[in-house]
Protein backbone atom coordinates (compact mmCIF):
# COMPACT_ATOMS: atom_id res chain seq x y z
CA UNK A 1 0.00 0.00 0.00
CA UNK A 2 2.70 2.32 0.71
CA UNK A 3 4.36 1.65 -2.41
CA UNK A 4 0.98 2.65 -4.38
CA UNK A 5 1.13 5.92 -2.22
CA UNK A 6 4.47 6.83 -2.67
CA UNK A 7 4.17 6.14 -6.33
CA UNK A 8 1.02 8.20 -6.50
CA UNK A 9 2.84 11.17 -4.63
CA UNK A 10 5.99 10.86 -6.73
CA UNK A 11 4.20 11.73 -9.78
CA UNK A 12 2.08 13.99 -8.30
CA UNK A 13 4.91 16.28 -7.53
CA UNK A 14 6.88 15.57 -10.65
CA UNK A 15 3.75 16.96 -12.56
CA UNK A 16 3.23 19.40 -10.87
CA UNK A 17 6.37 21.12 -12.10
CA UNK A 18 4.71 21.02 -15.60
CA UNK A 19 3.17 24.29 -13.82
CA UNK A 20 6.16 25.98 -14.43
CA UNK A 21 6.14 25.72 -18.40
CA UNK A 22 2.42 26.57 -18.33
CA UNK A 23 3.31 29.67 -16.64
CA UNK A 24 5.81 30.79 -19.00
CA UNK A 25 3.93 30.20 -22.29
CA UNK A 26 0.97 32.07 -20.53
CA UNK A 27 3.24 34.88 -19.73
CA UNK A 28 5.29 34.04 -23.63
CA UNK A 29 1.36 34.55 -24.83
CA UNK A 30 0.20 37.53 -23.51
CA UNK A 31 3.67 39.52 -24.07
CA UNK A 32 3.24 38.37 -27.17
CA UNK A 33 -0.21 39.41 -28.41
CA UNK A 34 -0.14 42.68 -26.26
CA UNK A 35 2.75 44.03 -26.14
CA UNK A 36 3.88 43.13 -30.15
CA UNK A 37 0.64 42.42 -31.05
CA UNK A 38 1.57 39.12 -32.62
CA UNK A 39 -0.42 36.03 -30.71
CA UNK A 40 1.35 32.86 -31.22
CA UNK A 41 -0.61 29.76 -32.61
CA UNK A 42 0.64 27.19 -29.95
CA UNK A 43 0.40 28.40 -26.48
CA UNK A 44 -3.35 27.68 -26.11
CA UNK A 45 -2.92 23.95 -27.51
CA UNK A 46 0.08 23.54 -25.47
CA UNK A 47 -1.33 25.33 -22.02
CA UNK A 48 -4.36 22.79 -22.56
CA UNK A 49 -2.06 19.60 -22.72
CA UNK A 50 -0.08 20.42 -19.80
CA UNK A 51 -3.53 21.72 -17.63
CA UNK A 52 -4.72 18.25 -18.44
CA UNK A 53 -1.47 16.55 -17.36
CA UNK A 54 -1.83 18.66 -14.14
CA UNK A 55 -5.41 17.80 -13.36
CA UNK A 56 -5.18 13.83 -14.82
CA UNK A 57 -2.59 12.97 -12.19
CA UNK A 58 -3.41 15.40 -10.08
CA UNK A 59 -6.67 14.02 -9.36
CA UNK A 60 -4.86 10.89 -7.41
CA UNK A 61 -2.42 13.31 -5.79
CA UNK A 62 -5.07 15.10 -4.14
CA UNK A 63 -6.84 12.04 -2.73
CA UNK A 64 -3.93 10.37 -0.66
CA UNK A 65 -3.43 13.63 0.91
CA UNK A 66 -7.25 14.15 2.01
CA UNK A 67 -7.61 17.07 -1.02
CA UNK A 68 -10.75 16.82 -2.44
CA UNK A 69 -13.60 18.60 -1.16
CA UNK A 70 -16.13 16.58 0.80
CA UNK A 71 -19.50 17.20 2.35
CA UNK A 72 -19.23 15.91 5.47
CA UNK A 73 -21.16 17.88 8.32
CA UNK A 74 -22.61 15.16 9.99
CA UNK A 75 -19.61 12.32 8.89
CA UNK A 76 -17.26 14.32 10.97
CA UNK A 77 -19.03 13.96 14.21
CA UNK A 78 -18.75 10.02 13.84
CA UNK A 79 -16.70 7.69 14.94
CA UNK A 80 -13.65 7.10 12.78
CA UNK A 81 -14.83 3.27 12.27
CA UNK A 82 -18.11 4.44 11.44
CA UNK A 83 -16.26 6.97 8.91
CA UNK A 84 -14.86 3.80 7.26
CA UNK A 85 -17.93 1.71 6.73
CA UNK A 86 -19.50 4.18 5.71
CA UNK A 87 -16.41 4.74 2.51
CA UNK A 88 -16.84 0.73 2.42
CA UNK A 89 -20.49 1.43 1.38
CA UNK A 90 -19.99 4.51 -0.95
CA UNK A 91 -16.34 2.97 -2.65
CA UNK A 92 -18.79 0.28 -4.59
CA UNK A 93 -20.00 3.66 -7.08
CA UNK A 94 -16.44 4.60 -6.92
CA UNK A 95 -14.83 1.30 -8.29
CA UNK A 96 -17.62 1.29 -10.90
CA UNK A 97 -17.90 4.32 -12.55
CA UNK A 98 -13.76 4.71 -12.55
CA UNK A 99 -13.94 1.11 -14.37
CA UNK A 100 -16.56 2.35 -16.70
CA UNK A 101 -14.08 5.38 -17.14
CA UNK A 102 -10.88 2.97 -17.49
CA UNK A 103 -12.35 0.78 -19.95
CA UNK A 104 -14.22 4.03 -21.89
CA UNK A 105 -11.24 5.78 -21.96
CA UNK A 106 -8.80 3.24 -23.19
CA UNK A 107 -11.17 2.81 -25.93
CA UNK A 108 -11.41 6.73 -26.62
CA UNK A 109 -7.38 6.87 -26.23
CA UNK A 110 -6.69 3.87 -28.13
CA UNK A 111 -8.85 4.65 -31.11
CA UNK A 112 -7.18 8.39 -30.83
CA UNK A 113 -3.58 6.40 -31.24
CA UNK A 114 -4.88 4.58 -34.46
CA UNK A 115 -5.81 7.55 -36.24
CA UNK A 116 -3.26 10.09 -35.07
CA UNK A 117 -5.82 11.91 -33.80
CA UNK A 118 -4.94 15.99 -33.92
CA UNK A 119 -6.92 18.83 -32.35
CA UNK A 120 -8.69 20.82 -34.51
CA UNK A 121 -6.83 24.33 -34.59
CA UNK A 122 -4.66 26.32 -36.69
CA UNK A 123 -1.40 24.35 -35.26
CA UNK A 124 -2.87 20.92 -35.06
CA UNK A 125 -0.92 18.88 -32.46
CA UNK A 126 -1.44 15.34 -31.45
CA UNK A 127 -4.08 14.85 -28.96
CA UNK A 128 -3.49 11.24 -28.91
CA UNK A 129 -0.94 11.73 -26.07
CA UNK A 130 -3.55 13.41 -23.67
CA UNK A 131 -6.24 10.26 -24.33
CA UNK A 132 -3.66 7.97 -23.48
CA UNK A 133 -2.65 9.67 -19.96
CA UNK A 134 -6.54 9.39 -19.55
CA UNK A 135 -6.89 5.37 -18.53
CA UNK A 136 -3.43 5.76 -17.11
CA UNK A 137 -4.64 8.70 -14.44
CA UNK A 138 -7.87 6.42 -14.11
CA UNK A 139 -5.83 3.43 -13.47
CA UNK A 140 -3.86 5.17 -10.89
CA UNK A 141 -6.76 7.22 -9.32
CA UNK A 142 -8.22 3.31 -9.17
CA UNK A 143 -5.11 1.86 -7.46
CA UNK A 144 -5.25 4.56 -4.87
CA UNK A 145 -9.45 3.84 -4.59
CA UNK A 146 -8.43 0.11 -4.09
CA UNK A 147 -5.88 1.41 -0.73
CA UNK A 148 -7.98 3.57 0.76
CA UNK A 149 -10.55 0.37 0.70
CA UNK A 150 -7.83 -1.56 2.19
CA UNK A 151 -7.08 1.04 5.02
CA UNK A 152 -11.03 1.29 5.59
CA UNK A 153 -11.35 -2.19 5.86
CA UNK A 154 -9.02 -3.31 8.05
CA UNK A 155 -10.42 -0.25 10.35
CA UNK A 156 -13.61 -2.10 10.47
CA UNK A 157 -12.39 -5.32 11.31
CA UNK A 158 -9.58 -4.39 13.79
CA UNK A 159 -10.97 -0.90 15.10
CA UNK A 160 -7.65 -1.36 17.67
CA UNK A 161 -4.92 -0.90 15.07
CA UNK A 162 -6.85 1.82 12.93
CA UNK A 163 -5.76 4.66 12.07
CA UNK A 164 -7.58 7.92 13.46
CA UNK A 165 -8.64 10.09 10.17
Amino acid sequence: MERIDSITDLLGKLFSFLLIPLMLITSIEVVSRYIFNRPTIWAWDVNIQLFGAIILIGGSYAYIHNMHVRVDLLVIYLPARVRAFLNLLTSMLFFFSYSVLLWQGSLEAWNSLKIREQYTSVWSPPIYFEKMLIPIAVFLFLLQGGVQFTRDLLLVIYPETGEKK
